[in-house]
């Protein structure tokens, strides 16, 4: 990578989500917020040829887990995906990964729906479709159960 490529990666994986964050949080409120910090698989563990994505978005685990501890009574959670349908995936690999960017952003919402369930500080995994999806069938059958 060019030095150019690496700053670049920096202030969007990293400093980006300092910034928003740091002039977000005056707004949000105090009990109940959630926010939600989006990391990756890679920021769990090394790949070859990402070396400067993988320590941004393992950055961004350290900085998630500080953070619930200062500000503890917002919850805060990241999400690390593992490969996703974007054009930055597709230009990396030729293998199509099932998970769509739909699907992260339904687990999104289902961690902010339930984030009483979820501690502050952690990470949580999406790896597959189920990953994402199996919220939605659970609901769907006990609304199903509670009307019969």
């Amino acid at each position: 990578m060019g030095e150019d490529e690496i700053s670049e990666t920096i202030d969007v994986n990293l400093r980006g989500l300092i910034l928003v964050t740091k002039h977000f949080m005056p707004i949000i409120p105090k009990k109940g917020g959630v926010i939600i910090n989006i990391s990756s698989g890679a920021g769990k563990r090394g790949y070859p040829g990402l070396a400067v994505y993988c320590t941004t978005k393992s950055a961004v685990l350290g900085f998630t887990e500080t953070l619930a501890k200062e500000a503890k009574s917002i919850k805060i959670i990241a999400v690390c995906p593992g490969g996703v349908d974007t054009e930055m995936y597709m230009s990396m690999s030729s293998r199509h990964p099932s998970l769509k960017p739909e699907h992260i952003a339904a687990k999104i919402l289902d961690i902010v729906n339930h984030a009483s369930s979820h501690r502050s500080g952690s990470s949580i995994e999406v790896y597959s479709v189920t990953d994402t999806l199996e919220h939605l069938r659970l609901k769907h059958f006990d609304e199903f159960k509670a009307k019969r």
